[in-house]
């Protein structure tokens, strides 16, 4: 019975440990962190100027959250040809409001954020404004 009770704690303390193990082993996932000065849109949704974190919700989608607020939402993006080698997000003005429309974490994760499916009117001569991020846990 004593050596029974020994087996079942080896065996549950070894299974313990090597669960520990393979979580250490799972790299951490990368998170952008940035600070956008002004109020901005993504699709539909208006979020004030404010520090915000960008995780990567899958391979193709992102989770935007506000550090102090809760402000977040998932937004899905498309593959784009050009890329940015450094972290930011890129937006672009459209009927008087600042859209993010595009996301980059590193040279290899980023997107173009699609336009909504509601038609929008755009101006002829667009300002873009990039805001630069830092990536953390990127490679």
């Amino acid at each position: 019975m004593k050596s029974a009770r020994i087996a079942a704690f080896a065996v549950l303390s070894w299974f313990l440990l090597a669960s520990a193990v393979a979580q250490m082993k799972q790299p951490l996932a990368a998170k952008l962190m940035v600070d956008v000065p002004f109020d901005f849109m993504v699709d539909q949704a208006m979020f004030p100027a404010g520090s915000y974190v960008v995780t990567q919700a899958g391979d193709q989608s992102f989770h935007l959250k506000a550090q102090g607020g809760l402000e977040s939402v998932t937004f899905a993006t498309q593959s784009i040809l050009t890329q940015s080698y450094a972290p930011r997000l890129i937006f672009a003005e459209e009927n008087g409001h600042l859209q993010l429309r595009q996301l980059w974490m590193n040279s290899k994760i980023g997107g173009e954020v699609p336009t909504p499916a509601m038609q929008q009117l755009r101006a002829v001569r667009a300002s873009h404004v990039q805001v630069d991020a830092t990536c953390i846990n990127c490679e």
